[in-house]
């Protein structure tokens, strides 16, 4: 669960450092907004042919995605024990 999180989280942000909105990124993926949406907050899981149109459309690879996406699990796993330590202080 929190892997498919973080992937959403890196699609809401390379959405967001586009500087598109959602509807402009779903009109140039060929999607409906309301699906791009889903996909977003996890609602719908995206299917291969989306996932490449959207990441067709933001100028990413699938493979960058992920590698953000992993970036973001690690930096969260380092706050988390930062902040473990800090209230166990």
């Amino acid at each position: 669960m929190k892997q498919n999180t973080t992937r959403r989280d890196a699609l809401r942000q390379a959405i967001w450092r586009d500087g598109r909105t959602q509807a402009e990124v779903a009109r140039a993926a060929d999607l409906r907004q309301p699906v791009l949406s889903e996909i977003i907050h996890g609602k719908r899981n995206p299917t291969v042919a989306q996932c490449a149109a959207i990441c067709r459309v933001l100028g990413l690879s699938a493979r960058k995605l992920a590698l953000v996406a992993v970036d973001a699990r690690k930096r969260a796993a380092k706050t988390a024990a930062v902040t473990s330590k800090q209230e166990a202080a």
